[in-house]
């Protein structure tokens, strides 16, 4: 899915499920693990009611629907603030090209 957005070949790092119940948030903070800077991360909006979902990026509400898949950088300041009824459900992958994993983990 994601060779159609990115020309180089890469390996997936993570693929996890999130889950936010009703008035769940993920407080205002970034990511600062080293790996962020050479990784991707992408969310895939599985489940939730995202009219009641606020979803800040560098303090910008990021417009998502269900279904959507966008690539977020963790190593901006981001929160969540979740009001939906049915849990807010996201897949997210991190992936990193084939380059930057040789360069990191040379045998």
């Amino acid at each position: 899915m994601f060779s159609y957005f990115y020309s180089d070949e890469f390996f997936y790092t993570t693929a996890v499920f999130a889950q936010l119940k009703n008035q769940e948030s993920i407080t205002h903070h970034y990511d600062s693990a080293e790996r962020f800077s050479i990784t991707h991360r992408i969310h895939w909006c599985i489940q939730g009611d995202y009219s009641k979902l606020d979803f800040l990026v560098n303090d910008e509400k990021l417009d998502i629907r269900k279904n959507d898949i966008f690539e977020m950088n963790n190593k901006k300041y981001h929160s969540v603030d979740y009001n939906g009824d049915e849990p807010r459900i996201h897949m997210i992958c991190d992936f990193i090209s084939k380059k930057n994993y040789n360069e990191c983990w040379k045998e």
